[in-house]
This record gives structure tokens, sequence and C-alpha cells, in this order.
């Protein structure tokens, strides 16, 4: 087993979430948190209103990709145009932002544009099926359950994605730049955690491990774990993107690719999960309360099934279904199980017990102020 983890920053991935908080008001605190790994939220401060001066938050450019757009159910999510085009084929940050975009444009053209169709949006990565029928791309996106002006977005940014990512790139260019020498101090204390990664990793056995911690189980062997470690916005920034090379490509390996927060350590929390609720706590207790998706859980309890399945099982609509497990994987209610066929999901039992313990257990908590 390969195992790569970079603390270089991601500029596209960070530059975004910079953006995404600055265009919406977001404070600098909810950026970072107060754990010894993360950064100082005067540090946040101090990245934003530098990397951000000059910039108009009534732009119609910016607001146009950074804008903020609500997530149709009770789990309070949100996203934007910019996160929905760089996350869905985000990869390890080696090179220039260049290179990067020349990457995902190409996988766009091997992977995406002829095979899959767009089913859901989340509020990090966009979700795919596979093309199954005549549905053009254009008529998926029109049968999602988002509000009219994001849908009219997402058409007219995925009739040209290549266009749409060279303008997205001359928007946050220069951004980027001005934010990258203010998170290079901060990456030789991520060197240490990501040798301490590697080092973790190595042990027998502990791949597992770490993919459980994830939520993620993989049904077929592993050549590669890649991680990549995220500066700002260090909870959320562990959603998961699990790629297999297909013919189309020139190597042939099986790899899975991770964006891990500063706030996960390879050596655990240290006893700090009772403290408070979590806001995906929060988020997940939300979701809970709705039957529709307390009969999705009761149906993946005991086997796992794709989307498709689990919308015939359970007579409902693909795209709204697609929504609603995207929102429950986000929360860690699903565990993602991955392999030559299409993506499975199976009810992550470990969360529903950790949450009814952390309710029991509420007149010991210290509650937090969100």
């Amino acid at each position: 087993m390969n195992i790569q983890v970079t603390e270089k920053p991601h500029m596209l991935l960070e530059t975004v979430e910079l953006l995404y908080a600055y265009i919406n008001h977001i404070p600098a605190a909810e950026l970072t948190m107060q754990r010894e790994n993360c950064l100082p939220v005067e540090a946040v401060q101090e990245m934003m209103d530098v990397a951000c001066a000059g910039i108009s938050r009534e732009d119609e450019a910016y607001r146009y990709y950074f804008a903020m757009h609500r997530m149709p159910d009770e789990g309070h999510g949100s996203t934007c145009m910019a996160r929905t085009l760089v996350y869905m084929v985000v990869s390890q940050y080696d090179g220039s932002m260049d290179e990067t975009c020349a990457m995902m444009k190409l996988y766009w053209h091997r992977e995406l544009r002829e095979r899959e169709v767009l089913s859901s949006v989340g509020t990090f990565a966009p979700w795919f099926e596979p093309r199954d029928s005549s549905m053009t791309m254009q008529e998926s996106i029109a049968r999602l359950n988002m509000d009219e002006d994001y849908i009219r977005k997402l058409q007219e940014q995925f009739s040209d994605y290549d266009a749409a990512i060279d303008n997205l790139h001359r928007l946050i260019a220069p951004v980027a730049e001005k934010l990258e020498p203010l998170l290079m101090p901060w990456v030789a204390p991520a060197a240490e955690q990501a040798r301490l990664w590697r080092e973790n990793l190595s042990v027998p056995g502990a791949e597992e491990r770490f993919l459980q911690m994830l939520f993620v189980r993989y049904t077929e062997k592993i050549d590669c774990i890649s991680i990549q470690l995220r500066y700002l916005d260090p909870y959320s920034a562990s959603g998961t993107i699990v790629n297999t090379e297909s013919d189309q490509w020139e190597v042939q390996e099986r790899y899975i690719f991770i964006h891990l927060g500063l706030y996960f350590h390879p050596e655990g929390e240290q006893g700090q999960e009772l403290e408070l609720f979590h806001s995906w706590e929060f988020r997940a207790m939300r979701l809970l309360g709705s039957p529709v998706r307390l009969r999705m859980l009761h149906t993946l309890w005991d086997k796992s099934m794709s989307s498709r399945e689990l919308a015939k099982a359970l007579n409902l609509n693909l795209g709204t279904l697609c929504r609603d497990m995207n929102s429950l994987y986000e929360c860690k209610l699903l565990i993602l199980e991955s392999g030559n066929e299409r993506r499975r999901y199976r009810t992550n039992r470990e969360t529903m017990a950790y949450l009814a313990k952390h309710l029991a257990d509420f007149g010991e908590l210290q509650l937090s102020e969100e």
C-alpha cells in the first residue's frame, strides 16, 4: 500500500473556501477550530483581510460563483457554484493551479461528460449516477431539487465546463496569489502532522481503521491512499472522494483520495468527544426528524444498496432520494461502500449508537454556543 500525504496547501480549494466565507459574511472563526493543530482565528482573519482586499461583496462575478445557496432540507447545508465545479474532480495538489485546472478538465471529458448525469448537489461535491437512458446532463440538472437560480447557473456552467473552469480560475488567481504566502508559515507544523499520518498508516491494518473513521468501506484491493491536508474549514473539509482509474487512463491504479482537515489528528481527539455537540450532530438530528429518511436508514440497516436500488425499493423519486442520501452521508449517518460496481450505501450503526449515547449523557455535556 502506497501512502501519500501532502501538506502543501491546495490553493484552488483553500481560495474557494476563503472567498465563499468572505462573500457570504461568514466569520473567520468558522474557518478554523479551537484545536492545537488548527490555525488561530486572528491568522485566518488576516488572510481574509489581505487576500480579499479590494473585492466588493456585491461584485456580480464573485457573487455568481460564491453566493450561498441553501439546500432544501432540514440539514441546513449550503453550497456555491465554485464548490460544485471544483470539488467534483478534485485531486492532490502537486503543481500549479494551471496544472490542477487542466487535470480537472481532462477528467471531465474522460470520465463524466458522456458517461454520467448529475443526480444531486451536496455541500461540497455533486453526486453523479451512470447514464442509463437518453437523459442528457442538462435534463438531469433540471430535475434537481434546488432553487431555480442555482439550476440556471448549473446548466450554464455544465454546458461548457472548460470555459467555466477557465473563468473561475481567472477570477480567483489574484486572490490565491496573495493567500499562498500567508498560508506558508503554517506548512511546517502541518508537515509534522503529515509525517505522523504516514507513520500511522504504515502499520498493518491501519488503512482499514482509517477508512472506517471516514465512513468508507472499499470492497476491492487499494493501491494507494492519498491525503491532502486542508487548512481552512478544517472540520468540514473531511469530505471523501473515492476514485478508480478506468481503462481510458494511461496508469491503472485504484486509489482513494481524501482532503483531510487539520482538525483530524492521526492519534485521535484524545477524549474530547463528549465535550459538546458538533455542528454535524445538530444537522444529523434534524435529518432524523424525517419519516422518509428514517425509512431509508431502516432499509439500509442490514444490507447495502445503490441509490437506484433504494429508490426502487421505497418507490421514491431518484433525484430527491440522492439529495437525502448526500445529506445523510455528510452527517455520518451512511457508510459508503465502493468497488468495481457503482457506489453502495449502508446505515452507519456506529453513528446511530454514538448519537444515542451522546443524548443519554446529555446532563454531563458542556453545550457549544452555536
